[in-house]
């Protein structure tokens, strides 16, 4: 298992849930697909604030606005590398197929696992920063 298939496995799953929310209003393909892509960038972001909360906290760095910025810029930039990777690549076609037509159900759990602890812990970190950036 490589971290690109986990990764990919993450546009998948953002995909699915997508397409199952969003099922009822109609929406096209492409933007069930733009929804999964800023879903996926989001988790970056989220995970890029906390990195710089823990370094902030452990070094007494203290990050001015303008590493804020450069924070929204790397979020911005890696909204871009997203869509080119996954978009406008055409690879999310050949990566729907390649996890809707897996014949092991073990593996899918394997994925689903590596994803679901990933998450979890992302929201952690995520939480714990903001409860003691408020303090």
């Amino acid at each position: 298992m490589t971290l690109r298939l986990i990764y990919e496995f993450f546009f998948y799953r953002f995909y699915r849930w997508s397409d199952f929310v969003n099922r009822s209003l109609n929406l096209s393909t492409y933007a069930i697909m733009q929804n999964a892509l800023l879903m996926i960038s989001l988790v970056w972001i989220f995970n890029i604030s906390s990195v710089l909360y823990i370094i902030s906290a452990l070094t007494g760095f203290i990050f001015q606005a303008s590493a804020l910025l450069y924070v929204v810029c790397f979020c911005t930039l890696m909204i871009f590398v997203n869509h080119f990777y996954f978009i406008k690549s055409k690879r999310y076609i050949n990566i729907i197929s390649h996890f809707e037509r897996r014949e092991t159900k073990k593996m899918d759990k394997m994925y689903l696992i590596f994803t679901l602890i990933y998450m979890v812990l992302s929201l952690i970190i995520l939480f714990i920063t903001m409860v003691h950036s408020a303090r």
